[in-house]
């Protein structure tokens, strides 16, 4: 503990051996003032809260003072104003020490009297000298705040003063002190010094970190400027020149497309709601484009997507194909004509599709399958699934067409598995190069020109 503390402590106990306040109300102001580090002492506090009033402060701070006298003088200040008593004549020395005994034994039983109250229950001095000479010594004590000070004005009081009148008291006093004022008043003046410097050292501290902040926006800044592409790989596109504002508003403005590997590609295909049904995710696929017409490429589904994409009434489903690209030979955005294997067989017997579409001029209008039989290729399924089918082709046997009733299988488009009716060697008539009439060679073939192939 400082010597503050001590000396808000010895107040303390002083305060409540002359019953000012209790010791409870004494220990909370000595925690309040350790809680505040303030600079004022216990008896300001006390009297700020309330709980002493002007004069007990008056007598607190007087006694607080002379019981901080140096230990080596043997002066407290009952002695001291005994003997300012003996000075001014008041009482004899005789009397001053027999009241001094009897303050002592009632101190060692626990009894606290000043000697100004034993002075006047013995009837040596009346309650106004006492009085009077309290205010002086009050005085005098408030003046000076070190303890060797204090004691060499007090001796000057009690030895130089002859009678409670004496007017010249005060401004002796006051000049003695003079230099110990002079003194404060330096330290008050370096210690607002201080507190200047330090209230600059903080506001430039604060000027630092606004400072601080403004670089780090500048630099947040800076690096909003640099536009950092999220992933690696090849640059497809460029969509702003050099120089060009880029301002997002509502929508992020595409700057480069970027394509991370390119061999690994993508095909978007759009199959009809027909055929979307037998499309299923891992089915083989090739395709061909038309940068290699003479070269088939290979693929898997992927995924099939559940949302319609409609153009004029026409409902299609997209197809997401997965292609391998280890040659770099495809490129973004080429048209790709897709033919997704549904089914496969190997080793079978297949015929052209021309040959399940011709007739002779004479032969008879064939019956028309049940609704949900397959085509056998004439439609516009492309491929069709394994399920057998009746159909009517004509075989060349001595000259002559005859009819020969076979059951089909998958096609592709542009020829058909042949599951019964036909053998390895069977001649089967897919056309008639001279058409006895315009109908009939009609029939026999594609208007358009060949047979039909499906992407």
């Amino acid at each position: 503990m400082n010597d503050r503390g001590d000396s808000n402590v010895r107040a303390a106990d002083l305060a409540v051996s002359r019953k000012m306040v209790d010791r409870s109300t004494a220990d909370r102001a000595l925690h309040l003032l350790d809680a505040r580090d303030s600079q004022i002492s216990l008896g300001e506090l006390l009297l700020q809260l309330g709980h002493i009033n002007a004069d007990q402060f008056k007598e607190l701070m007087a006694a607080h003072h002379a019981s901080a006298l140096p230990a080596d003088t043997a002066i407290n200040e009952s002695q001291l104003f005994g003997e300012a008593v003996i000075s001014r004549g008041l009482a004899t020395p005789d009397q001053v020490n027999d009241a001094l005994r009897e303050q002592a034994e009632l101190a060692g039983k626990g009894t606290f009297k000043n000697l100004g109250e034993l002075l006047i229950v013995k009837k040596i001095l009346t309650s106004d000298q006492v009085k009077g000479l309290i205010h002086e010594q009050d005085q005098v004590i408030m003046l000076c705040p070190s303890c060797g000070e204090k004691y060499n004005v007090l001796k000057q009081w009690m030895g130089k003063a002859k009678c409670p009148s004496d007017s010249s008291l005060l401004a002796e006093i006051q000049t003695s002190a003079s230099v110990g004022v002079a003194a404060r008043a330096e330290l008050a003046s370096a210690q607002a010094d201080v507190d200047q410097a330090m209230a600059n050292l903080h506001q430039a501290e604060a000027n630092v970190k606004i400072k601080q902040g403004a670089l780090d926006k500048a630099k947040a800044d800076l690096d909003h400027c640099r536009i950092t592409s999220p992933v690696d790989g090849e640059v497809i596109s460029r969509n702003v020149d050099v120089g060009q504002t880029v301002a997002a508003s509502l929508q992020a403005p595409v700057i480069f497309t970027i394509a991370n590997d390119l061999t690994k590609m993508q095909i978007d295909a759009n199959v009809a709601e027909a055929d979307v049904g037998a499309v299923t995710v891992d089915q083989n696929v090739d395709f061909s484009v038309d940068a290699f017409p003479s070269r088939t490429f290979h693929g898997k589904v992927v995924q099939v997507r559940n949302a319609p994409i409609t153009v004029q009434n026409v409902v299609t489903y997209d197809t997401v194909i997965g292609v391998s690209n280890a040659d770099l030979k495809l490129k973004p955005g080429m048209t790709a004509n897709v033919s997704i294997i549904i089914a496969h067989k190997d080793d079978v017997l297949k015929i052209s599709n021309a040959a399940l579409r011709y007739r002779p001029a004479n032969a008879p209008t064939p019956e028309r399958p049940a609704s949900g039989q397959n085509r056998g290729g004439a439609g516009g399924g492309g491929s069709v699934g394994p399920r057998a089918t009746g159909r009517t082709v004509y075989v060349l046997r001595g000259g002559n067409a005859e009819p020969v009733q076979i059951k089909t299988g998958i096609s592709d488009g542009t020829t058909t598995d042949v599951l019964e009716g036909l053998g390895d060697n069977d001649r089967v008539i897919t056309g008639q190069l001279n058409a006895p009439n315009t109908a009939a060679s009609q029939q026999q073939g594609n208007p358009f020109g060949g047979p039909r192939r499906f992407p």
